[in-house]
């Protein structure tokens, strides 16, 4: 058995490589930092959004504002949902989108 734990640990290298990625994604802010976007314009701006474009969304997340850029990979209107990066966002919960600045490699 000891043997089949070391034959694996070499998955296990990359294990703080997801929280680290999650960290970055997810930028906390304080609430007299958010500019809150009227309902009409939000409405105005998702439907601006496609999937493949970048975009920079302000959400209200357990108890906090968020801030995620990343591309738009999926945008439900039935649903009421989309997905910037790694996040599924509920329209409801969306306070603010912007562009996003184009992608750094």
């Amino acid at each position: 058995m000891k043997n089949n734990a070391k034959e694996y640990m070499a998955f296990d290298a990359l294990k703080g490589l997801r929280e680290v990625i999650k960290q970055k994604e997810k930028c906390v802010l304080k609430k007299n930092s958010v500019v809150f976007d009227s309902e009409a314009d939000l409405k105005e701006k998702l439907v601006l959004l496609v999937p493949g474009s970048r975009a920079t969304v302000v959400y209200y997340w357990e108890g906090e504002f968020v801030s995620v850029t990343g591309r738009v990979s999926w945008i439900s209107y039935g649903m009421q949902r989309l997905r910037v990066g790694h996040r599924e966002l509920r329209f409801g919960d969306i306070v603010n989108i912007k562009d996003a600045p184009p992608a750094e490699f």
